[in-house]
């Protein structure tokens, strides 16, 4: 995915990445290295009826040093 980092969307729509996270890339809330998948959080629906439930993620990209995540209702996040 990325050059030092990864990430997958599980089966339930949840997004986990490992790897580097020297500038944030891996989306865990610090720069910290992580050598197993973790949970990324904050796909919260905030203008849907269920505010602060999470949105299923459909697919995620990686760049060298940053992270995207497209959202099952057409929302993309990136960090």
């Amino acid at each position: 995915c990325g050059v030092w980092h990864t990430a997958a969307v599980t089966e339930y729509g949840q997004v986990v990445t490992w790897g580097t996270g020297q500038v944030g890339q891996v989306g865990h809330g610090d720069k910290n290295t992580c050598l197993r998948p973790r949970k990324v959080t904050g796909f919260t629906l905030e203008f849907k009826s269920e505010v602060g439930a999470e949105e299923p993620v459909c697919a995620v990209a990686c760049g060298q040093l940053h992270t995207l995540a497209l959202t099952a209702g057409g929302d993309v996040f990136a960090w």
